[in-house]
C-alpha cells in the first residue's frame, strides 16, 4: 500500500466565519481519510508582515507533497515551490468582484488591503502555477475565470453532525411562541458580493408577501458587518437587523423560525442553509435564471423561484399553508442533505486527486 501524501493547508491569517469553518472541515475530512494534514497559519499585523512570513516559510512549505492554499488568493510562496509538489487553491465566492466592491466602498485601510490582494490575485492567475482549483459551485469557478483543472466541493456536513443538529433542534426549540406570528430568518455575509441577494431587495419582496398574509411577520436579518440592533416596521411586517451573534444564539433563532431565506442567487447552498435543513427549517431561495439549470435539488426540497414575482407567490403560498407544507419541505431537504451534502457523498474527486501521482 503506497504512502499517503503529506498535506499542508496554508491559512492566510486568522480566519473566522465561513472561510474559517471551511478550513476546519476540510482538515477534519482529509484526516478522516488517513492523510497527514498540517494547518499552516500565516498570521501577521498586516499584509506586508504576512508576506514576509510567507517568504520565510518557503523551506518548510517545500517539504509537503501537496499544499492547499485557502482564502481564494495564493501568496507568492506558491510561485517558488511549484516543483516541490502539487499546488491547490480553495476559491470562495466571486473573488474579484468582492475585492472591487471593497475598494469602492471600504475604509482607506480596507481599500489598500483589497488593492494589494487584487494585485496578488491577478499575478497568480497570470503566472498560472496552480495545479488544481477547488470551488464551491460551477458558477463560482466561472465567475473567477476558472475553466479547467478544478473540482467542485459544495458545503458539506459529516455524518456525526446530523445527530448533533437533531439535538440542537430539541434543545433550542421553544413552545410558547404565539402562533399568530410568523418568524423568518436570514444571514448575510462579511463580503459584499454580487452572488448574494441584496437585503433591501429581499425586504421589498417580503413586503409584497406580507400584504397577502393575515398573520404578523417578524424577519430577523443577521448581518455580521453591523453593530447593535435596530427595528423597522411596515404594516404587519417587522424587520429586525442585528449584528454578529454567537453560534448558540444563532441556532436558537434558527430553531424557532418558520422559514430561512438563502440569499445566494447562484446554485449554491451556504452552510447556514445546510444547518437550517438539518434542523427541519424550510428554506426559501431565489436563484437567478442564468443559474437555475445548475441546481441539483428538487423543487419539493425548498421554496424555490427564479423570478421576484414567483418568489413572492411561492413564499405567500407556503406561509398561508404553513402547517401543511412545513413537514414536506423539512423532510425532503433533510433527505437531500443526507444523500448529496455529506463529506462521504462529495469527497471522492478531491481524495482521488490527492492520491494520484
Amino acid at each position: 500500500m503506497s504512502k499517503l501524501p503529506n498535506i499542508g493547508v496554508v491559512i492566510p491569517g486568522r480566519r473566522g466565519g465561513g472561510v474559517g469553518l471551511t478550513i476546519r472541515k476540510l482538515v477534519k475530512g482529509l484526516r478522516l481519510e488517513g492523510f497527514n494534514v498540517r494547518p499552516i497559519s500565516l498570521e501577521g499585523r498586516n499584509l506586508l508582515s504576512v508576506m514576509c512570513l510567507d517568504g520565510r516559510s518557503l523551506p518548510m512549505l517545500c517539504q509537503f507533497d501537496t499544499l492547499i492554499y485557502m482564502g481564494s488568493i495564493p501568496y507568492p510562496s506558491h510561485i517558488f515551490i511549484n516543483d516541490c509538489g502539487k499546488i491547490m487553491l480553495f476559491v470562495h465566492g466571486f473573488v474579484k468582484q468582492e475585492l472591487i466592491n471593497a475598494i469602492k466602498k471600504g475604509r482607506l485601510r480596507s481599500r489598500i488591503r483589497a488593492i494589494s490582494l487584487l494585485t496578488l490575485y491577478d499575478i497568480s492567475r497570470l503566472i498560472d502555477k496552480i495545479d488544481l482549483f477547488i470551488c464551491r459551485s460551477l458558477t463560482s469557478c466561472e465567475m473567477n475565470k476558472i475553466y479547467r483543472n478544478y473540482i467542485l466541493l459544495p458545503e458539506f456536513v459529516f455524518q456525526e453532525e446530523v445527530k448533533l443538529y437533531d439535538k440542537f433542534m430539541i434543545e433550542f426549540k421553544q413552545t410558547n411562541f404565539q402562533r399568530n406570528v410568523i418568524r423568518i430568518l436570514t444571514y448575510t455575509s462579511y463580503a459584499d458580493s454580487p452572488r448574494l441577494l441584496n437585503i433591501s431587495q429581499m425586504v421589498r419582496l417580503l413586503k409584497h408577501v406580507s400584504q397577502n398574509i393575515r398573520r404578523n411577520i417578524i424577519l430577523t436579518v443577521i448581518d455580521p458587518k453591523i453593530k447593535g440592533e435596530h427595528i423597522e416596521s411596515s404594516g404587519n411586517l417587522t424587520v429586525k437587523y442585528t449584528g454578529f451573534i454567537p453560534k448558540d444564539a444563532f441556532l436558537k433563532e434558527l430553531a424557532n423560525s418558520d422559514m430561512f431565506i438563502e440569499l445566494c442567487i447562484d446554485e449554491e447552498l451556504r452552510n447556514t442553509s445546510i444547518e437550517a435543513g438539518l434542523m427541519g427549517i424550510p428554506i426559501a431561495k431565489l436563484t437567478h435564471t442564468r443559474f437555475i439549470g445548475r441546481v441539483d435539488y428538487e423543487e419539493d426540497c425548498l421554496i424555490h423561484a427564479n423570478t421576484g414575482k414567483e418568489f413572492i407567490h411561492r413564499i405567500t403560498d407556503y406561509l398561508n399553508n404553513l402547517e401543511y407544507y412545513r413537514h414536506i419541505y423539512s423532510r425532503n431537504m433533510r433527505r437531500f442533505i443526507l444523500e448529496h451534502r455529506t463529506w462521504d457523498a462529495l469527497k471522492e474527486p478531491l481524495v482521488n486527486y490527492l492520491k494520484s501521482k
